[in-house]
């Protein structure tokens, strides 16, 4: 668990990196206006795939620890990926050309759409990386895809090109992604559809619950730039999907542990109630640790933060949304790794109306408060749903599993936080940002280490008993 942890995590920090260089030059390079155009078709086209995994994934991961075959189930549901495919494209042309017409960002949608299957393809592989604990062709996927989005900014730019070139890059990523994960699979054995239509339809119908909370969980961190950009101005909606795209950089992390977990999670509580509760505690402290300081560390660094990645235009417009992104950005962490426990637990129902419930909580929220308050709005609302629903499935999963909740360690890390916000404080007239920032986050993890809430022993115990079937 450990390895498959480290290979995810740094492949996601070098890919963080080659994406926010190439947010910085794509927002100097375009403006406020352009970038607007550009994160509308992408944010737009991200809302779309929220359908290309369906979850299925889970159920490929259920289905091999019981005794399936990996290559047959893995075929089964890459048929399903292909056939879905199709009319992802479709409906998102449709759809772009409704609603976006005539500002720039269909032609974006249109050219994007495609990427949908390479999307889709790289899905149907993270099963086989979950069962053989095997992340490398996954990090290696992710990282080439980003390298070469890079290169084609770059080229644009030293060519003086217009934003086309900019879409283009951005489907290179996901049309690599699969292609790479394809050729990473063969190192574990033929891996080819399997258009069976009784076992597509069988394994679907197995997904089912999950498949709607895949949807809806990514229509749910979607939406809000939708609509934005519906609501507001595409100035608006670029300065919002700029400081989004700055935050959710962060979550990846918590995706990553996440992916990790899941057959953890699954192998535990298949072998008792005591081990599923002490590997629930184990993971919560461990995702404490991250997502305390990210949503309370950061606020003083925005607008320096936002001058690396981005442009002094961007300051005054995306600095307030950016504070309130990182809240909701620790709660995503949080929930995403209480989803993934739930999921195992065998809890989708309550995950499919909870999810639903705070999809529509969220689009009424941003529906009264975009007109008013634009980005701000948008992402003053994400923190609210964000928070409901991470507070309503703690409460579920303690249900299921009482005492799982590590009060202690929070109570240590809570007093980590408070010391490292003071040395920040006091630290703030002297020191360069970047050094200041070392400096607290040093003083925090030094203080959870101390508190021994991080320890070699606990994080050898969590990585145990990995699925490796």
């Amino acid at each position: 668990m450990v390895r498959g942890l480290g290979n995810l995590l740094g492949a996601r920090a070098f890919g963080i990196v080659f994406t926010l260089a190439q947010v910085k030059i794509s927002t100097n390079y375009l403006g406020p206006q352009g970038y607007g155009v550009l994160s509308a078709a992408l944010v737009f086209i991200g809302t779309f795939e929220a359908f290309t995994e369906l979850g299925i994934g889970t159920i490929v991961v259920r289905r091999v620890a019981g005794g399936a075959d990996l290559h047959r189930t893995v075929g089964i549901a890459q048929a399903l990926s292909l056939a879905f495919s199709g009319v992802l494209i479709a409906a998102a042309l449709l759809f772009g050309w409704l609603g976006y017409r005539g500002t720039g960002a269909f032609e974006g949608i249109a050219i994007l759409s495609t990427g949908l299957i390479g999307t889709a393809w790289a899905a149907t592989y993270n099963s086989v990386a979950q069962t053989r604990d095997d992340f490398a062709g996954i990090s290696w996927a992710d990282i080439s895809g980003r390298v070469i989005s890079l290169l084609v900014v770059l080229v644009a730019v030293y060519f003086r090109w217009g934003i086309t070139a900019f879409f283009v890059a951005q489907l290179a990523a996901p049309l690599l992604r699969g292609g790479i994960s394809h050729w990473w699979g063969r190192r574990h054995g033929p891996f080819r559809p399997h258009f069976d239509l009784p076992e597509m339809k069988s394994l679907l119908v197995e997904a089912l619950p999950l498949t709607y909370i895949t949807i809806i969980a990514g229509l749910y961190f979607q939406i809000a730039g939708v609509m934005v950009a519906q609501l507001s101005t595409l100035v608006q909606a670029g300065a919002y999907n700029f400081a989004y795209r700055i935050a959710m950089n962060v979550s990846v992390i918590g995706m990553a542990i996440s992916s990790v977990l899941v057959a953890r999670y699954a192998s535990a509580a298949a072998e008792s109630e005591e081990k599923y509760r002490r590997v629930l505690r184990l993971s919560m402290s461990l995702v404490l640790t991250l997502v305390l300081p990210i949503a309370f560390l950061l606020w003083p660094f925005n607008p320096d933060i936002i001058r690396l990645l981005g442009s002094e235009e961007f300051v005054e417009l995306s600095n307030t949304p950016l504070i309130l992104l990182w809240v909701s950005t620790a709660a995503s962490m949080m929930g995403t790794i209480v989803s993934t426990a739930l999921v195992a637990g065998h809890t989708q129902r309550f995950l499919a109306v909870l999810n639903t419930s705070t999809l529509l909580m969220n689009i009424a929220l941003n529906a009264l408060v975009i007109p008013r308050w634009q980005a701000t709005g948008a992402a003053a609302a994400l923190i609210v749903t964000e928070l409901v629903g991470m507070t309503l499935a703690l409460v579920r999963l303690g249900r299921r599993s009482p005492g799982f909740w590590p009060w202690r360690d929070l109570c240590c890390l809570v007093g980590c936080l408070a010391m490292a916000l003071l040395v920040e404080y006091l630290t703030a007239p002297y020191l360069f940002w970047v050094l200041r920032g070392l400096l607290v986050a040093g003083v925090f993890f030094s203080g959870a280490c101390l508190a021994r809430v991080i320890t070699l022993t606990r994080v050898r115990e969590l990585s145990e008993g990995s699925l490796s079937s």
